[in-house]
């Protein structure tokens, strides 16, 4: 039977809760919403040692909402509020799996947002896919009331 070797304690096991928010690169806060109201922000964590899966619900305002945080049509779409950092390692890019996305403004039939750990942050990116590559989402795509999108994750962390 194989010897199981680990240099990391995985003694500890914790779940929780935390507020998924839609962001970008060029928010004047990154890490904080660009999105006046939210119908829906849910985002539930488990971890076990350095190991953390998330699930999270972000639904735009159904009624109306303003970009805030200077936020403005056009910037890359970030996805910010993680519970836990993500690890700081070279090339490290864990990505999301999004379960279900809808009412995206300017947005092909064609296209599936996916989205990938920024190192070292609290955050996602947020792409699609074009030929030969990606190409970042923009905050146009949230851009329309009731914009949402269901995701997990799972991703290694440096936190304590």
């Amino acid at each position: 039977m194989p010897k199981l070797i680990s240099n990391k304690s995985t003694s500890f096991y914790r779940t929780g809760t935390f507020t998924p928010a839609f962001s970008s690169t060029s928010a004047t806060d990154p890490d904080a919403s660009i999105v006046s109201v939210y119908d829906a922000q849910v985002g539930h964590y488990t971890r076990i040692g350095d190991l953390v899966h998330i699930d999270a619900t972000i639904i735009t305002d159904s009624a109306a909402w303003v970009y805030t945080n200077g936020a403005a049509i056009g910037q890359n779409l970030t996805i910010v509020g993680l519970p836990f950092t993500v690890k700081n390692v070279t090339n490290y890019y864990p990505s999301i799996s999004v379960g279900s996305f809808g009412s995206w403004g300017s947005w092909s039939a064609s296209y599936t947002p996916m989205g990938y750990g920024s190192p070292n942050t609290k955050r996602i990116s947020m792409a699609y896919a074009i030929a030969n590559g990606v190409t970042s989402v923009l905050t146009t795509n949230i851009g329309v009331l009731g914009s949402n999108i269901v995701f997990s994750m799972t991703y290694e962390t440096d936190d304590a």
